[in-house]
């Protein structure tokens, strides 16, 4: 069942006079494990879909997990109804709307309704921690909350993949047939250039259908940053350990920056910034003077900045974040120097930062084994990326540079730091200087060399 406006309204109201929220169904077993199975089957056909079926078996799994989601979803409904407003259950319902309902619409007035049920229900919703599993009766307040807020544990996720949302937005069909898991295998591979020439256009035909999408995924996020904010200062007043909201709200923000990429059209939360810092530049005209231009100049690239994605003062910025105004500039560059190299060498940039080490290694050393071994040698990691401590050795090591030939010859053991680049000596070779006070090898903590 899809869940709409009706729904939303209905499932505000109380389920009796004395309990608005209704009981604890983990507490009935009897109720609780066939909606646990459902749960579970929904969850198998969904994993079936993610694993490369045969082609010709694709559309009767496609609608078994449709129908699988579909019934779990009106299963959770009733139970929300008349029997219990949990947060783990509701969970399992906002998974169930981006299944039966790509629109989104489902998925927006079910989040919103999570974020009224949190918001104004707090101390009702379950899970509640019943009387007998109370421990300290100083901190049953700290105990209670603790109890409620782990309900949030399995829909956020421990990280981005993790999150129950994350698989069928995986599937979700962003502009015609391409989905977000076809969109990130071609961002891995560097293929998104030819990805945006092929569905730019199918976007701008269905043009209505992909900004109303869009505007969907923005109150989506805006109503789990909601959501979050309840749920920190409850964190924060007891002490306990935040669920990671950030998770959810990251896999959004990327499904928005694929589709705002491809389809080179803008959220409208981006245009109602755009609205809300205008007072700030008709005020620019009360300055004076050079003071007046310096201004002006600053403002415009604040303009730019959020219009565009570039997070700036205190707004959050990240390594997606900077490959993403990396492909803007790429696009940028192909459009008006076609016959300059630089949008290729910034995609081949891109393409080679979502690479691992050993990977790239592979690709820059073709067909050189040896040189690849030696490097992960001298530089203390391993074949999988990992950094492995080299004892200090009682000799300071030197490169050959600028030193006389007649000095023998010894292996070099400096290491790569974390800041060093990706680039790659050859035959490298290094001399004993006995002079030289010792000195500790530098070593690296870190699963990658950038």
């Amino acid at each position: 069942m899809l869940f709409n406006q009706t729904s939303h309204e209905l499932l505000l109201l109380p389920i009796d006079d004395e309990h608005f929220c209704g009981v604890y169904l983990k507490s009935d077993k009897q109720k609780f494990r066939p909606l646990r199975n459902e749960f579970n089957v929904a969850q198998t056909s969904q994993r079936q879909l993610m694993q490369t079926p045969d082609p010709a078996e694709m559309d009767s799994l496609q609608d078994a997990n449709v129908e699988h989601w579909r019934s779990l979803s009106s299963s959770l409904i009733e139970i929300f109804k008349t029997t219990s407003k949990d947060i783990e259950l509701a969970g399992w319902l906002l998974a169930a709307q981006i299944v039966i309902d790509p629109a989104l619409n489902g998925l927006r007035e079910a989040s919103q309704w999570l974020q009224a049920l949190v918001e104004g229900h707090w101390d009702e919703v379950h899970p509640v921690l019943p009387d007998n599993k109370i421990k300290s009766e100083s901190d049953k307040l700290k105990e209670i909350n603790a109890f409620k807020v782990k309900g949030f544990v399995q829909l956020v996720g421990e990280s981005e993949d993790s999150s129950l949302v994350y698989s069928p937005f995986l599937m979700l069909p962003l502009i015609g047939d391409l989905n977000y898991s076809r969109y990130l295998s071609a961002e891995r591979k560097g293929g998104l250039p030819e990805l945006r020439q092929q569905y730019q256009n199918v976007a701008l035909g269905e043009r209505v259908k992909v900004t109303s999408l869009m505007q969907n995924l923005v109150s989506i996020r805006e109503a789990m940053r909601a959501v979050e904010t309840h749920v920190t200062s409850v964190c924060k007043q007891y002490l306990l350990p935040q669920p990671g909201f950030q998770f959810i709200v990251s896999v959004i923000t990327k499904i928005l920056k694929a589709m705002e990429y491809i389809s080179g059209l803008k959220s409208e939360e981006k245009r109602v910034i755009k609205a809300d810092i205008q007072p700030e530049t008709d005020e620019i005209n009360h300055v004076d003077g050079g003071e007046k231009n310096m201004q002006v100049k600053e403002d415009s690239v604040t303009d730019y900045a959020l219009l565009d994605g570039l997070p700036v003062n205190n707004q959050e910025f990240n390594r997606d974040d900077a490959f993403h105004q990396l492909r803007t500039l790429a696009e940028s560059f192909r459009k008006v120097e076609p016959h300059s190299p630089v949008s290729y060498l910034l995609e081949k940039a891109i393409r080679w930062g979502y690479l691992s080490l050993p990977e790239l290694m592979s690709e820059l050393l073709l067909n050189q084994e040896d040189t690849i071994k030696q490097v992960f040698h001298l530089s203390a990691l391993d074949e999988n990326g990992d950094t492995n401590v080299i004892q200090p050795m009682h000799k300071k090591m030197l490169p050959l540079s600028g030193v006389d030939k007649s000095t023998s010859v010894q292996h070099n053991t400096r290491a790569v730091s974390t800041t060093s680049s990706h680039s790659v000596l050859n035959n490298v070779t290094a001399v004993s200087v006995e002079e030289v006070q010792e000195e500790p090898v530098s070593t690296s903590s870190s699963n990658s060399l950038w």
